[in-house]
C-alpha cells in the first residue's frame, strides 16, 4: 500500500533538549531537505537549565523556521529536571500538539544529539549519508502498514550507553590504532586495513556475554571525508579520539544495517528514538525512575517501553536508524554516583524484563548486582592500562608526529584530553567501586522498586523482599 502524497500523514518530530545547543543545530541542519514538506513539523521540548542553551535554542528555532513549509516551535516543559520528568512532561504535550494536527498524526520523540544521518561503511571508508527524506517517508509508510503503537528505532554512530560503558574498547583500539599509525610514512597512503567483523553489543564493555569482546582490537577504519593520507587520517583520528571521554566511539561505531526488517518484542531496547503510531500510546508509556544519592536511576524509557508491551500495547524494533552523535559533549562524569545511577537502572530493568526471577527478588537482584560489578570494576581497570598505553605511544619521542607541527599539536590536545581521563578512570577503580555498586542499602532500594513494579503488573511478589 502506498502513501498519497498529496495528503501526507502530519509527522511530529517531539525533541527533547536539554543544554545542547550545538547538538540541536545539527539536527535542524540534518531536517534541511524535508523543509519545503509541509507535513513535517518541529517542537523542540526545552529542559534547559542554563539560560545561554534556552536563548541560543530559541534562535536556531527561529531561523530553522523561517524556511520551513512546517512549523518549527520551542516549548519549555521543565527548567534542569531529571530526563524522566522531561520526557513525561514533552509526552503529554505533544499529545496534544498531535491531537491539533489530526487523528492521524504520527509523533516521532528523539534525543537532542541525534540527527537525520547516517554513518555507512561504503568502499573501504566510513561516509556519512543524509537520510532525511527516505526516513520521513517510512514513517509516514509505517503509519500505514504497520499495527504496532510504538516502533523503536536504532542509531548509527556513538553506542546509545553510559560513556563509561565504552571506555576500554575505545581506549584499546586507540592503543592499536597508534602503534600502528607509528609504523607508517606519513606521506604515504593510508592501508586499507580489514574492520573487524561485528558482532552484537561488541562496543558495549559490561556486555553480558563476557569479557573477550573487549580485548580483540579493531582497526581504524579510514574516513572519506578527509584526505587518505596517513597524516590526514591521524589528524582525523585525533579529533575523533579527542571525544572518547564525552562516550563517542570512533572505533566500533554503529553502521547502518542495510536490512532492517520489523520485529515486535515485549523486551524493548528503547532509547531516545521512538516512533509513536498510536499517540495514546504517548502517555500510556511511563518513565520508571528511582530516587537515588546525589540523583536518578536510568533506563526510565526502556524501563517504561516494557511496561507498555506488557500493558498490552504492540511495540516493535528495527524502525529507522539515525546517527548519534556525541561531538561538543564536555567529558562525562566517571564518580560512584553516575555509575550507581545507570547501575541501578539496568537492574530494574532486566527484573521488569524478566531476566531477573520476580520470587526472591531482592536475592536474585544482589546475585546480578555482584557479577555485573565485577564486570565493571574489571573493565575500568582495562580502560585504565590501555589509556596509559595510548598515552605512552602518543608521546613516544622517535614517532612521526613529534617532528610535524600540525600533527604535533593535533597529538598534544589528544594527549591533554586523555591525561585527566585516564587519572579519573583510575580514580573511580579505587574509589571501591565494587564495594558501592553491591552496597545492600542501595540494592533494597532497587529491590522494592522492581518488586512493586512487578506487584503492579501481577508478576511479583506481595513483599519485594521476598
Amino acid at each position: 500500500m502506498s502513501v498519497n502524497p498529496a495528503s501526507p500523514t502530519p509527522v511530529l518530530l517531539a525533541v527533547i533538549h536539554t543544554d545542547r545547543p550545538d547538538a540541536a543545530a545539527r539536527l535542524l541542519e540534518s531536517l534541511g531537505p524535508v523543509a519545503p514538506d509541509a507535513g513535517v513539523h518541529v517542537v523542540f521540548f526545552d529542559n534547559s537549565a542554563s539560560p545561554q542553551a534556552r536563548t541560543a535554542v530559541r534562535a536556531l528555532v527561529e531561523a530553522a523556521s523561517a524556511g520551513a513549509a512546517g512549523f518549527r516551535r520551542v516549548v519549555d516543559v521543565a527548567n534542569g529536571q531529571p530526563l524522566h520528568v522531561a520526557r513525561t512532561r514533552a509526552s503529554a504535550m505533544a499529545r496534544e500538539v498531535a491531537a491539533r494536527l489530526g487523528q492521524n498524526c504520527v509523533v516521532w520523540m528523539l534525543d537532542d544529539d541525534l540527527c537525520f544521518d547516517q554513518l555507512e561503511y561504503d568502499a573501504g571508508a566510513l561516509q556519512r549519508r543524509s537520510v532525511a527524506v527516505e526516513h520521513i517517508a517510512e514513517c509516514r509508510q509505517l503509519a500505514v502498514t504497520c499495527r504496532s503503537d510504538l516502533v523503536i528505532g536504532a542509531f548509527t554512530g556513538d553506542p546509545p550507553v553510559r560513556p563509561d560503558a565504552v571506555q576500554a574498547n575505545q581506549l584499546g583500539d586507540l592503543a592499536h590504532a597508534l602503534d600502528r599509525f607509528a609504523s607508517l610514512a606519513p606521506d604515504d597512503p593510508l592501508p586499507d586495513w580489514t574492520l573487524t567483523p561485528r558482532t552484537e553489543d561488541d562496543y558495549y564493555d559490561h556486555a553480558e556475554v563476557g569479557a573477550a569482546h573487549v580485548t580483540i582490537r579493531h582497526a581504524w577504519g579510514r574516513r572519506a571525508w578527509a584526505d587518505r593520507s596517513v597524516r590526514a587520517q591521524f589528524l582525523a583520528l585525533c579529533e575523533e579520539a579527542s571525544r572518547i571521554p564525552s562516550g563517542s566511539a570512533p572505533f566500533r561505531p554503529l553502521f547502518a544495517e542495510p536490512l532492517r526488517q520489523l520485529r515486535e518484542t515485549t523486551e524493548p531496547r528503547r532509547g531516545g528514538n521512538a516512533i509513536f503510531l498510536n499517540v495514546e500510546a504517548l502517555t500510556a508509556h511511563s518513565y520508571p525512575s528511582i530516587a537515588m544519592q546525589n540523583g536518578w536511576s536510568r533506563r526510565s524509557d526502556m524501563i517504561g517501553a516494557t511496561l507498555l508491551c506488557r500493558s498490552g500495547y504492540r511495540v516493535c524494533e528495527g524502525g529507522p536508524q539515525l546517527l548519534h552523535d556525541r561531538t561538543g559533549q564536555p567529558a562525562a562524569a566517571f564518580d560512584a554516583h553516575a555509575l550507581i545511577a545507570e547501575f541501578a537502572g539496568v537492574l530494574v530493568s532486566r527484573a521488569v524484563a524478566g531476566r531477573i526471577p520476580a520470587v526472591g527478588i531482592r536475592q536474585a537482584i544482589g546475585r546480578a548486582a555482584q557479577e555485573r560489578a565485577e564486570r565493571v570494576a574489571l573493565m575500568q581497570s582495562a580502560a585504565v592500562a590501555m589509556g596509559r598505553e595510548a598515552l605512552a605511544t602518543l608521546e613516544r619521542p622517535d614517532v612521526w608526529w613529534r617532528r610535524e607541527g600540525t600533527a604535533s599539536a593535533a597529538a598534544g590536545v589528544l594527549a591533554a584530553r586523555l591525561r585527566p581521563h585516564v587519572a579519573a578512570l583510575d580514580a573511580a577503580c579505587t574509589n571501591e567501586i565494587l564495594s558501592r555498586l553491591t552496597d545492600p542499602e542501595m540494592l533494597d532500594v532497587v529491590a522494592k522498586f522492581a518488586g512493586e513494579l512487578l506487584v503492579q503488573q501481577g508478576r511479583g511478589e506481595a513483599c519485594a523482599g521476598g
